[in-house]
């Protein structure tokens, strides 16, 4: 009870923004962190963004047990493309025209492992989550890389320090489309 109160007495000033007008965009932000649990399950994370303000995100343990942290990222990723597709398809419903998603991803080998053909030292991921390497063919959306220091889907997987944490949270608040770029 502690914990939450001081929480809300830290983030009282914070919120969220929402711009109109501006370019009609999803940014969505996936991270994992790998097999830090009791039960060695990782806690998958994401954030999607639509004109520049957090509509929709989420933090939960994986279901199953990764071998490696390219494979934990790759199944974060896999319910971030999986939330993005729904996302996409109401969005199309309303008629409103976007550009093609960007998914910032922190990992470099599981950006990779997606962009190439299946390595055999992965042949064991379930076909269930390949079906992310097959929208990213069709171009779907991007996939791009993005700094651990700016990974703001850092904030629903890990403990962090007071100081990244504020860094994080402030970004992910106040998340302009250019930060990466």
């Amino acid at each position: 009870m502690k914990r939450i109160v001081k929480y809300l007495i830290g983030t009282k000033n914070e919120g969220v923004v929402y711009s109109y007008g501006g370019a009609s965009k999803i940014d969505v932000f996936s991270d994992a962190d790998w097999a830090n649990s009791e039960n060695r399950r990782s806690q998958s994370g994401y954030i999607l963004y639509f004109s520049d303000g957090p509509i929709i995100w989420s933090s939960k343990q994986q279901k199953c047990v990764a071998d490696s942290t390219m494979e934990s990222e790759f199944y974060a990723l896999a319910l971030a493309v999986k939330e993005l597709l729904w996302l996409k398809k109401f969005i199309n419903e309303l008629n409103i025209d976007i550009d093609t998603p960007t998914i910032y991803e922190d990992n470099q080998s599981c950006i990779t492992f997606c962009q190439t053909q299946q390595s055999i030292r992965a042949k064991h991921i379930d076909i269930k989550y390949h079906f992310v390497k097959d929208y990213l063919q069709k171009n779907y959306f991007n996939l791009k890389y993005c700094p651990s220091e700016r990974m703001v889907a850092d904030v629903l997987t890990k403990p962090l320090g007071p100081i990244k944490f504020q860094s994080l949270v402030k970004q992910t608040f106040y998340h302009s489309g250019g930060v990466l770029e």
